[in-house]
């Protein structure tokens, strides 16, 4: 086999696999991008359900009754 006949093997190859490694890039991103926008469907949708559940102010007290309750927590703590 000369050298030229060599190259055109080796050309070739490395054509097929960097058309190869292209189709499998593709194939993985628009995989991805189908599970991404079905993800965000899902949580939309959930957030919708969820939104009529618990008044926003109900929510707010909630979060200020924990924050001082674990405020209080760290000054027991610091004082030991």
């Amino acid at each position: 086999m000369d050298f030229t006949l060599g190259s055109i093997i080796a050309l070739i190859g490395l054509i097929i696999i960097i058309v190869g490694h292209l189709c499998t890039t593709v194939w993985w991103m628009a995989k991805i991008t189908t599970t991404l926008n079905r993800m965000a469907d899902d949580v939309s949708k959930a957030l919708i359900k969820i939104e009529g559940l618990v008044p926003k102010t109900d929510c707010q007290r909630m979060h200020d009754h924990m924050d001082k309750r674990i405020d209080d927590i760290w000054k027991k703590i610091d004082e030991k």
